[in-house]
């Protein structure tokens, strides 16, 4: 995976759920891809919205099996559980691994890159997850920004004016694994 020089990427978390469908019609509208980093427990609820983000050219990301405290007494399990989980589902063994809540602790940073693992932050947040979309994040965004969305209802319903209101030429295609 290489991030190009002077784009901007669309990541999403915590999906698959009912909003994933909603922003897959979106970007599949706009003619862009983006990064879902999934929940390994949200994945084995909707395993054909899952298949969907992969059907539809998406890359796939991990996002722990519960995005809950106990990801944090047991994140061996839970990044090797969802990656076991999203190969059955998908075919795809991803080794693209976003944590929850972007806490990166030396000791897990240190287990993801001794076992292959490339960690995706972002450097952007639309604070979709308090409910709205932080209209600022458009004066932030600069070459090679990389955008945090949530498969949520705030996103679902505000994806297409944002995408709209935005320069499409300056997000990143994702065109292959």
């Amino acid at each position: 995976m290489k991030l190009e020089k002077s784009k901007i990427w669309l990541t999403f978390d915590d999906g698959p759920n009912e909003y994933s469908l909603k922003n897959l019609e979106t970007l599949r509208k706009f003619n862009l891809k983006a990064i879902f980093f999934v929940i390994g427990k949200n994945c084995q609820k909707f395993p054909h919205i899952l298949k969907e983000i992969v059907k539809e050219g998406h890359l796939i990301g991990n996002h722990s099996f519960s995005h809950s405290i106990k990801f944090f007494f047991d994140f061996k399990r839970e990044i090797e559980r969802t990656r076991e989980i999203i190969k059955e589902i998908t075919g795809i063994e991803t080794k693209i691994f976003r944590p929850p809540y972007g806490f990166l602790h030396p000791w897990l940073k240190n287990y993801l890159l001794k076992n292959g693992y490339k960690i995706l932050l972002w450097d952007i947040d639309s604070k979709d997850w308090k409910g709205r979309i932080d209209q600022k994040i458009f004066q932030k965004i600069k070459p090679n920004s990389i955008l945090l969305f949530h498969d949520c209802p705030k996103t679902s319903l505000l994806l297409n004016q944002i995408l709209e209101n935005f320069s499409i030429a300056q997000f990143q295609k994702i065109c292959e694994y």
